[in-house]
């Protein structure tokens, strides 16, 4: 979350240094990261609040039979929380595509080819999020039963483990053509940013691929809770940082060639410098003192030689 938070920050730093301007990509990019915090921070606030008496959601609960009032409280503000988050879901998701979409066409408008398909993978993303938002709304008749026990009640409520997965499935495909669309068009021109767009798409698909499979849980009426939590905040996540891969090099390059960073880059420069020189100069001090040693006595042999001489034709 931290990631996503700073990566759109980044974003609108740079957009608005370099005169671009702020166009509407980028206002549905950080509607979607405001929507992922507002998420993230109603789940941090029930767990902590409603820390108690939540493994009943994940299980199979005949009535209310043996629970106490407080209990039961705190597993209505959990489910009610989890419904309005699974609603935020399908909000922050959707808006997250539509920006990476919209980026597209700011890029390749001039592409005969984007000019046909992305109005389309538009409509289709739009289609998928709002069919997801209002189908979350009406998972129960009346509504309410949305938040009662036991969960899912299937005199009310349809199998939302099964729509979960349809629609998770759906959302892979869609991550698919939204990572591929650019693609062909960025090998053809030889821009860089082709490889840096296909690895933060691959994460994308991946973590929703995870969020389906792991998510998923066999003869219940609702999704395994907690993974389905963790695995739809990472792809989220994922999606936000992907959306602003782009800009990344400017990013990098104004944070480069910022004085501070100029001054710390010159000063570890300057140790490791020193630390050479002083390296060096104990070095050639030691093969100094070594050679002295060495030519030293060989004077002192080659003088005694000549002494011992004059000695004996003296005597």
């Amino acid at each position: 979350l931290a990631l996503a938070v700073l990566s759109v920050v980044a974003r609108f730093y740079i957009r608005v240094s370099f005169g671009h301007g702020i166009k509407i990509d980028d206002y549905l990019i950080l509607t979607s990261v405001v929507g992922l915090a507002v998420c993230g921070s109603l789940m941090l606030w029930v767990y902590i609040v409603a820390a108690n008496g939540l493994w009943l959601v994940d299980e199979p609960v005949e009535g209310q039979l043996g629970l106490s009032g407080h209990d039961l409280d705190r597993i209505t503000l959990y489910l009610k929380t989890i419904y309005g988050v699974a609603i935020l879901y399908f909000a922050v998701s959707g808006t997250a595509k539509l920006g990476i979409l919209l980026m597209y066409w700011r890029i390749f408008r001039s592409d005969n080819t984007f000019k046909i398909l992305l109005p389309l993978i538009e409509t289709l993303v739009f289609v998928w999020c709002l069919s997801g938002i209002i189908a979350t709304v009406l998972n129960c008749i009346p509504v309410e039963k949305a938040w009662a026990l036991p969960v899912n009640d299937e005199r009310y409520c349809y199998n939302y483990n099964i729509f979960w997965l349809a629609t998770g499935i759906v959302e892979v495909v869609l991550d698919i053509i939204i990572l591929a669309l650019p693609l062909a068009s960025l090998q053809k021109l030889k821009i860089p940013l082709s490889s840096k767009l296909s690895a933060g798409g691959i994460f994308v698909v991946v973590t929703g691929i995870v969020k389906v499979v792991l998510g998923y849980s066999p003869m219940s009426p609702n999704p395994n809770q907690f993974k389905t939590v963790l695995w739809s905040t990472l792809h989220l996540t994922t999606a936000i940082i992907c959306a602003t891969l782009p800009i990344m090099d400017l990013v990098l390059r104004r944070i480069r060639n910022s004085r501070l960073v100029q001054l710390a880059i010159g000063s570890v420069l300057s140790t490791k410098k020193n630390t050479i020189n002083n390296s060096s100069s104990k070095g050639f001090s030691r093969v100094s003192d070594r050679e002295d040693r060495h030519y030293g006595g060989s004077r002192e042999r080659n003088s005694g030689i000549p002494l011992r001489v004059v000695a004996s034709q003296n005597a």
